[in-house]
């Protein structure tokens, strides 16, 4: 057999690319699986990110409309509660008016019982020169009288013994059948707390004061208030029991 030298170099030239060759493939090989799995590991991560977020997201979304449930809910307990206000406030402007109203008629029931007290003493000495007088004076007095007992429910009845009972009527709206007294004695222009209904712990005190004062409008429009609480109160303690 004849060797060629030239054959056998080419042969190891080729067999040496081969070798090259196929270490290079298997490197590229091996590259390419790592990147492979460098992706899909990456890709996985991108993945788990996304959704989390998206979750995160609804979570939110969610607890913003609830938010804004809230929101609107209280905004309507607001309005509610201002127009329950406004009700008090008008309710409050009306009794502030009737209040008025009371003081002036007791007022002038006062006054006119003053003068009719006084006109009574002269016709007992005058009784031909003032009865004239004091029959148009007791006229006008009744006629006051009626008309605070109709839009005011203030009475005021005369009793035996110079004495003269306060009356109040619809004091209550929701039950007007709740009438409050107080019972007074005039002697010698000084007065005497003789009663009350509800009865009023502190009529001593009231009785100096009005003699003290000698205001006897400011002093009804007063035991009117002191009625008004002591009436509450018995009817809370009424309720509990």
């Amino acid at each position: 057999m004849v060797i060629n030298p030239e054959n056998e170099g080419f042969d190891a030239l080729y067999d040496s690319f081969c070798a090259k060759l196929d270490s290079v493939m298997e490197n590229c090989h091996e590259k390419f699986e790592n990147n492979i799995k460098a992706l899909t590991s990456h890709r996985a991560k991108i993945s788990g990110s996304f959704e989390d977020k998206v979750t995160a997201y609804n979570s939110l979304y969610a607890a913003v409309i609830e938010s804004g449930k809230s929101v609107q809910a209280a905004h309507e307990n607001n309005l509610v509660a201002a127009e329950h206000i406004n009700r008090l406030q008008e309710e409050k402007i009306s009794l502030l008016d009737l209040e008025k109203q009371v003081q002036a008629q007791v007022e002038q029931s006062t006054k006119l019982l003053d003068e009719m007290s006084i006109e009574k003493s002269a016709l007992e000495t005058e009784p031909t020169k003032r009865k004239g007088q004091y029959g148009k004076r007791q006229k006008s007095i009744s006629q006051n009288m009626i008309l605070t007992e109709k839009y005011l429910g203030l009475e005021v009845r005369p009793l035996r013994d110079n004495r003269v009972q306060f009356l109040f009527h619809n004091v209550f709206p929701e039950d007007s059948c709740v009438v409050m007294f107080v019972i007074i004695r005039l002697d010698n222009k000084i007065y005497e707390l003789l009663d009350s209904e509800p009865p009023l712990d502190n009529l001593k005190e009231l009785e100096v004061k009005l003699n003290e004062t000698n205001n006897l409008a400011g002093f009804v429009q007063l035991v009117r208030k002191l009625l008004i609480i002591e009436a509450k109160k018995l009817s809370k303690e009424n309720i509990k029991t």
